[in-house]
C-alpha cells in the first residue's frame, strides 16, 4: 500500500511540472496577444509625470478601447493595461494652455 501511495506522488507532482513548464513554454512563445497605440503624450507642468493616452487592441476576439496611463518620468510606457482611466469610448485630453483658452 506504501508504495502505491508513493507513486500516485510521483505521478502528481511530474504531471504538475509538465503543466507549469508547458504554461511557461507557451507565454514565452505567445507572450502578450495585446498592443497599444499611443495617441497623444503629455508632460505634466511640473515635469516630474507624463499622460499617455493610447488605444489598445487585444485582437479579433476583442474590441478596441482608449486607456490613460500616468507615469512618473523616469517610468518606461508598457505594454500593460491603463492605470488611470478605461473606455470604449474616444477621448482626448487637453492640454492645460487650451483649457485656460477656453475660460
Amino acid at each position: 500500500m506504501r508504495n502505491k501511495e508513493k507513486a500516485y506522488l510521483i505521478a502528481i507532482i511530474i504531471i504538475l511540472a509538465l503543466f507549469m513548464a508547458g504554461k511557461f513554454a507557451l507565454d514565452a512563445i505567445f507572450g502578450d496577444m495585446c498592443g497599444n497605440d499611443i495617441k497623444q503624450k503629455i508632460h505634466s507642468p511640473n515635469g516630474e509625470n507624463i499622460a499617455y493616452l493610447f488605444e489598445r487592441n487585444c485582437g479579433a476576439t476583442t474590441g478596441h478601447s482608449r486607456q490613460l496611463s500616468i507615469l512618473n518620468k523616469d517610468e518606461k510606457f508598457q505594454n500593460e493595461s491603463g492605470n488611470t482611466f478605461r473606455s470604449d469610448k474616444e477621448f482626448s485630453m487637453a492640454k492645460r494652455q487650451e483649457l485656460e483658452s477656453d475660460l
